[in-house]
């Protein structure tokens, strides 16, 4: 008896090519930036002092410019 050889798929056929980040990470790190500074701007809480105080460590009397990155 022979044996019959079986036919392989093409390994590159059945993978999906990856063009980088997901455009959905762009999204919501936008969202989550704008949110931080929302935050930042009105001082909610004690998270908003916080970071509003983090923002003057860094950047000092720039420390207005961090709401408009």
């Amino acid at each position: 008896m022979s044996k019959k050889s079986k036919k392989r798929k093409k390994a590159s056929a059945s993978r999906k090519k990856k063009d980088g980040i997901n455009p959905l990470v762009y999204e919501v790190s936008g969202l989550t930036m704008i949110g931080f500074a929302i935050i930042i701007i009105f001082e909610f809480g004690m998270v908003g002092r916080g970071l509003s105080s983090f923002a003057r460590l860094l950047f000092g009397n720039w420390h207005g410019a961090v709401h408009f990155y």
